[in-house]
């Protein structure tokens, strides 16, 4: 069945059969239902699903079933592997970022740098975040192209969203993305994606400023967003 089309929003269980088992169907996708599920018949595991998707996209209503549910539906992809995430979050920003402080390193387009500076200004992203403390470089200029649209993304979500945020994973190299069980086809490795956090703990708001912002591919776990330069989908982490 293709994407439906409602009129309206309805509730979930009174929907047809046909628009009931596309929604299982991309629920069993996301990693929310199991596949024997998708009978086109409403049940109490359909109704957690959905629930439960809806919670993580921080979308309202339950079991409500509108045009911002669907749309977020049909862009759901399978669970990807949590990578590269540290048990322990910084939850205090980092004086120096900012300023021209720091190791100079040089890359392709941008020349020289320091590793505290902004990589735009008022980006609130510094080099040193970017770059695991300097020790993973962008090397070609289509790395570095997409380190500074990603950037971009970072800062619009930062003033958007109005407090301190933290990155626990930027650029990786394949190499290094390979040894942290990495995507293979990860946005990471062209220097195109951010793993964040609101370090004022606020998830909720922080996912509706990302939400909001022109990045593509959003990915939800417990304790970190993932925004990337792809196209607009979801996706949930290692459940």
């Amino acid at each position: 069945m293709n994407t439906p089309v409602l009129q309206s929003a309805i509730d979930v269980r009174q929907a047809s059969p046909d628009v009931l088992r596309w929604v299982e169907n991309q629920l069993a996708i996301g990693g929310y239902l199991a596949a024997d599920q998708n009978n086109g018949l409403i049940g109490h595991s359909t109704l957690e699903a959905l629930a439960e998707f809806k919670a993580d996209a921080h979308l309202e209503f339950p079991f409500g079933l509108g045009a911002s549910t669907i749309d977020a539906l049909a862009r759901l992809e399978a669970p990807h592997p949590v990578s590269e995430q540290n048990s322990q979050l910084n939850l205090k920003p980092d004086p120096n970022a900012g300023s021209k402080t720091g190791r100079p390193i040089s890359l392709p387009i941008v020349g020289t740098k320091f590793l505290n500076e902004w990589i735009l200004p008022n980006s609130f992203l510094s080099f040193a975040e970017f770059t695991h403390g300097g020790t993973r470089l962008p090397v070609t200029e289509a790395q570095v192209r997409n380190m500074l649209q990603i950037a971009e993304y970072f800062g619009w979500i930062r003033r958007k969203f109005g407090s301190a945020i933290g990155v626990t994973s930027a650029f990786r190299p394949a190499a290094v993305n390979r040894a942290v069980g990495g995507a293979p086809n990860s946005w990471h490795i062209r220097a195109g994606a951010l793993d964040i956090y609101p370090i004022n703990g606020n998830m909720a708001a922080l996912t509706e400023v990302i939400k909001a912002s022109e990045a593509g591919g959003i990915g939800i776990a417990t304790s970190f967003r993932h925004i990337d330069l792809g196209n607009r989908r979801f996706w949930r982490y290692g459940r």
